[in-house]
Parts: C-alpha cells; sequence; structure tokens
C-alpha cells in the first residue's frame, strides 16, 4: 500500500514538490522488502533528477553493500562527501562507509570511518552507536562506555540500550533494569516494553514482567522469538498464564504454524 502512494505521489506535478523525496521513500520500501534491483532503479532516476541529493546517493550506497556489490558502494559513499551540502550529509556518508567497512570485516577501517563522522558533525548520533557496539562486541567494555557517555549527550534512548546491555555483561541486573527503563521512558514503543519486560523477568518480578510484555504484545508480537528467548524462561515456566497471553494477542502467528 505505501509502494502504490508513493509511485502515485511521483506523477504528481508542481514546482514543490520533492520528487527526491518521493523516489527516496520508494527505494526504501523496495529494499525492505528487498526486491533490490526495483530500489536500484528508482534510485538511479532520483539521481538522474538531481545528482547532489545525498539520500539518494546515501541509499544507493547503502544498497550496494547490501548486495556485497563493495566497490561501488564505497564509491557512491565517497561521492556523496564530495557532494554533500553540509556537514551533516558528510558525516552520515563517513559513518555508512564505517558500516560497509564493518560488513567487509575491515575493523580497523571501520573504526576510523565512524571517528571521522564524529570529526564532521558531533551531534550525529550514529558513529557513536556504531563505535559503542563495535567495542561491546570485542569485549572492550571500557571503550563500549566511553562511547555510551558520548552518546548520553546527544541520544538518550541508544545511549541507555547500549549500556543496559553493558550493565548485563557485568552482572548488574537491577542497574540494567533502570536502563532499559530509561530507554522506554524515551520511546515507548514494542522493543523497549519488550527489553524492560525480560529485565524485571530476569530480576524475578514476574508479575510485572506479565504486566509490561502485555502491554508490548498490544503494539506487536514475535512469537518465534519470545518462545526461544532465555530472558523469558521465568514466566514461560507459568504455563497457564503464559499460553493465554500468547493465544490472546499473537494467535495469526500461532495458526501459521
Amino acid at each position: 500500500n505505501a509502494a502504490y502512494w508513493y509511485e502515485k505521489a511521483i506523477t504528481t506535478t508542481g514546482k514543490n514538490f520533492c520528487f527526491n523525496c518521493a523516489l527516496m521513500q520508494l527505494s526504501n520500501i523496495y529494499m525492505e522488502t528487498r526486491q533490490y534491483e526495483k530500489a536500484e532503479k528508482v534510485l538511479l532516476k532520483a539521481i538522474a533528477l538531481d545528482s547532489s541529493f545525498a539520500g539518494t546517493l546515501n541509499r544507493l550506497g547503502k544498497l550496494y553493500w547490501l548486495t556485497k556489490r563493495f566497490e561501488e558502494s564505497e564509491k557512491m559513499f565517497l561521492k556523496e562527501i564530495r557532494m554533500a551540502k553540509n556537514e551533516h550529509d558528510k558525516s552520515m556518508a563517513y559513518n555508512e562507509l564505517g558500516n560497509l567497512f564493518v560488513k567487509m570485516d575491515k575493523k580497523l577501517e571501520a573504526e576510523g570511518y565512524f571517528k571521522k563522522s564524529i570529526l564532521t558533525d558531533s551531534l550525529n548520533p550514529n558513529p557513536y552507536i556504531n563505535l559503542g557496539w563495535m567495542f561491546f562486541n570485542r569485549g572492550d567494555l571500557a571503550m563500549a562506555k566511553y562511547y555510551a557517555s558520548k552518546l548520553l549527550k546527544v541520544h538518550l534512548e541508544f545511549a541507555y540500550q547500549l549500556l543496559l546491555e553493558i550493565s548485563r555483561t557485568e552482572n548488574k541486573l537491577e542497574e540494567a533494569l533502570d536502563y532499559s527503563k530509561k530507554a522506554l521512558n524515551e520511546k515507548a514503543n514494542y522493543e523497549n516494553y519488550y527489553v524492560v519486560a525480560c529485565m524485571l523477568a530476569i530480576n524475578g518480578k514476574t508479575e510485572e514482567a506479565f504486566e509490561t510484555l502485555e502491554i508490548a504484545l498490544k503494539l506487536d508480537c514475535d512469537y518465534d522469538w519470545m518462545m526461544k528467548d532465555k530472558d523469558l524462561v521465568s514466566i514461560r515456566a507459568q504455563e497457564e498464564r503464559w499460553k493465554k497471553l500468547v493465544e490472546k494477542y499473537c494467535s495469526t502467528q500461532i495458526k501459521e504454524k
């Protein structure tokens, strides 16, 4: 349905209409549904209309690394840097180059590009996120905390999510629960409600865990993951209550099994 309306929007005429914006959003839908050939066609059309529009250059670079066309991806991001109209656009391109080199398993080069992204625009949260998780996955919690502290100044939700996982790794479960609640306060979505439910369950707060999970399930349901998530072992053990909860909110996914 979204693709239909964006395609309809593209046929709209008027000097105030942003064709590239509509084309870029349409390409996002195609990329999310893995229709990469359609996405590429739309993005090339957008670039033909305006080769300096940073968003389309960025998306095409990302599409190339998703389809493992790494050399083309790097060229596109470097072009975006050359064509950038402001420091934020340039910073986003450096960040995506970092993601590209992570994908290529060249972590040192990736780290360099993430740091360039920060130097170009210190308010861009993405490179802090990427560096924080990069060091966390390496087991370097000190550096992960360092970038989490920087992230606190530009994006609280993502900072709390990183600090939560650091606290879990250090077995500071009450502290992890506190960070999960702080992330939820920043953005009340399915993912954050679900994580709070998990942390409540881990901390032995079963009743609150069930209540919070129910709120999450009113927003969405990932049945397959819930049934194997080790964080929810303690509340899945209450079989009757668990069964009623999932049957109430995940009936469609259960029927598909």
